[in-house]
């Protein structure tokens, strides 16, 4: 068993407003936002941004923005450390693995879990009061700080240094996790065999396989409730999500009739159809649900809520799908849709239907910062997004479009692709910037960036223009072993993600290294874009 705990510092930005949220750089990449910025390590050790100025003594004055020590806006004076050497500093500079240093900047950071020889893996990550909450797999007895956990599965709560606050181990099929308005987990998915989360008799006993949800403390993973969700058929909890009060929002699967507190939802002969529902924050109580239903199988791969607390929920249908009495039928194989529903009454606002001759799908979906409404996933053939065409490398290229956030019009839409499978695992809106998380296996062109893979299966994390959907740039992180993302979320100006990687790979900030080569260990990080 073993606990690798890495961080390091995070860049710093200049856009000429008074520092609120101070953060340090790394070296001299860190400072690329105007021309000659160099890392200074000030009198308190801290490192801050600086750039050339003429008016400064020594010629260089510290950062509006984002610099701490009351230094913002201030010249560097001469006993400062201006490394020289930073001029021609590589980007992937020695990193400090030193634990936080108290001087209250939020950094980001890196971490791995895992035990040799198993196979474990984070498939959900949120941010979580002063820290983030990381769900997954773990193939044995793992100790992510606390003692050892067994799983299958596993929760854990870390603090913004990567510290371990709390982990459990329990057994279900899948640890889908969020956090509501006071800090606490929230906990969802399917399970087969009977199972609890620690409370006085809450064991959950399944009829088949049944959804569940649950919530724990936020300070120590304590049981608050927990829940089965589930008729005599398969029932998936699939996606879960929260609103601004701490109710819960939860979508999934279920074939047949599921009631999940109020009317019966029933599917459409012997179809799959989706069902996404409320439940109040305090006992999981039911508030709401609605099915979407079609004569072949669909599905929700992903929910949020919007600013004004209104439901957007993402997937996938064949053949055709009614939303609240509106069709949409299909264009090919499968095809994504994108709902809007309202927080109150599950009521249809808009509903929206994309895709051509092949088999396509949206794995994610996320509120903009402008109001709009940000897609993403894969699609298997050209098809016209809207009114934009989108051309077509080969199996599945990744998609991220952007809606009108009123009627689910399509704003914009950008493809990338390889000659292999690229699957889209998170998107967010970070900072006004569109951020996307994927698997790829073969050299992908991210707009006119092209981003070769290490080994057979790598992360890639690119950047787009929130306004236009113009590619901005991507990064690669992988080994020449497979690694794989499970999913990338927002978090103020940052992103986080989570997965499972093998050998030894570079986030920039810090490589890790995993034990073994036939095994995945967890890694999590929350990482500026």
């Amino acid at each position: 068993m073993r606990h690798l705990f890495l961080l390091s510092t995070l860049l710093a930005l200049v856009t000429g407003c008074p520092s609120t949220n101070p953060v340090e750089c790394r070296d001299q990449s860190s400072c690329d936002l105007s021309p000659g910025g160099l890392c200074v390590s000030s009198p308190t050790g801290n490192q801050w941004c600086a750039y050339p100025d003429a008016t400064c003594p020594g010629g260089m004055r510290y950062s509006d923005d984002r610099v701490g020590d009351g230094l913002a806006g201030t010249c560097v004076v001469a006993d400062d450390d201006v490394d020289a050497s930073q001029i021609d500093a590589a980007t992937d500079a020695a990193v400090d693995a030193t634990p936080i240093d108290g001087n209250g900047v939020v950094d980001p950071v890196v971490i791995a879990h895992g035990t040799s020889p198993s196979s474990d893996v984070g498939t959900s990550i949120a941010p979580m009061g002063s820290g983030f909450v990381v769900g997954g797999t773990i193939g044995a007895e793992t100790n992510f700080g606390g003692g050892p956990r067994i799983g299958p599965r596993f929760v854990a709560r870390f603090d913004f240094d990567g510290g371990h606050v709390w982990s459990r181990g329990f057994n279900a099929n899948a640890a889908l996790v969020a956090s509501d308005s006071s800090g606490n987990a929230v906990l969802g998915g399917n399970f087969t065999q009977p199972f609890t989360l620690g409370g006085s008799g809450d064991t959950l006993t399944p009829m088949v396989v049944d959804g569940y949800l649950a919530k724990l403390t936020n300070s120590n993973g304590n049981h608050l409730w927990s829940k089965r969700l589930g008729g005599v058929d398969s029932d998936l909890v699939t996606t879960i999500g929260v609103f601004s009060n701490g109710d819960v929002l939860a979508a999934g699967t279920f074939r047949g009739s599921i009631n999940l507190g109020g009317s019966a939802l029933t599917a459409t002969g012997s179809a799959t159809n989706t069902f996404v529902a409320r439940f109040a924050s305090a006992d999981g109580a039911h508030v709401w649900s609605v099915a979407l239903v079609g004569t072949q199988n669909n599905g929700a791969n992903a929910v949020a809520v919007d600013a004004n607390g209104d439901v957007l929920v993402a997937g996938f249908f064949r053949g055709a799908i009614t939303v609240d009495g509106t069709n949409h039928s299909s264009a090919g194989e499968i095809d994504g849709f994108v709902a809007k529903l309202n927080g109150s009454t599950g009521a249809r606002i808009w509903s929206n239907a994309f895709g051509g001759n092949g088999f396509d799908t949206f794995t994610t979906v996320t509120p903009g910062s402008d109001g709009s409404v940000i897609v993403a996933g894969q699609y298997g053939a050209a098809f016209t997004f809207g009114s934009m065409p989108l051309g077509h490398v080969a199996m599945a290229d990744g998609l991220v479009g952007k809606l009108n956030g009123a009627t689910g019009a399509a704003v914009w839409a950008t493809g990338f692709g390889s000659a292999g499978i690229d699957s889209v695992r998170g998107v967010a809106d970070v900072a006004g910037q569109v951020v996307v998380g994927a698997e790829f296996a073969q050299t992908v062109m991210f707009g006119t960036q092209m981003v070769n893979p290490v080994g057979n299966v790598d992360v890639l994390v690119g950047r787009l223009n929130l306004t236009t959907g113009a590619p901005a740039g991507a990064v690669r992180f992988g080994s020449t072993e497979p690694e794989s993302l499970g999913q990338l979320v927002g978090a103020g100006n940052f992103y986080l993600f989570t997965g499972g990687f093998q050998g030894a790979v570079d986030f920039g900030i810090a490589t890790l290294n995993a034990p073994g080569t036939n095994n995945s260990d967890v890694f999590a990080g929350m990482l500026l874009p």
